[in-house]
């Protein structure tokens, strides 16, 4: 054998063994990526409430029973009446 033809074959076998781990790497990747996805998630302790939020749930805010005590209940401005310019100059960069 020359010395060209060990070169090449070492060569094939180095693409051979990339190639071969490379397959190995996608058919792990794929049966993880399955064995995962059909198992039902594990309800962790992340996902229950804790105490504070479950006080918090039972609880009232104290504004929520407070009753309105304004006196006043304007439902237009009375200073609107009260311009005798009002009107007289439009700006024109406004509405």
């Amino acid at each position: 054998m020359s010395p060209d033809n060990l070169i090449m074959e070492s060569e094939a076998k180095s693409k051979m063994t990339v190639a071969v781990a490379a397959l190995v790497l996608i058919a792990a990747g794929i049966y993880v990526w399955r064995y995962y996805s059909n198992n039902p998630k594990v309800p962790s302790a992340q996902d229950s409430q804790t105490l504070g939020e479950e006080i918090a749930g039972q609880t009232q805010m104290p504004t929520d029973s407070v009753p309105n005590v304004n006196p006043y209940e304007a439902e237009t401005n009375p200073f609107e009446k009260a311009n005798p310019l009002k009107g007289i100059y439009k700006n024109p960069f406004g509405p």
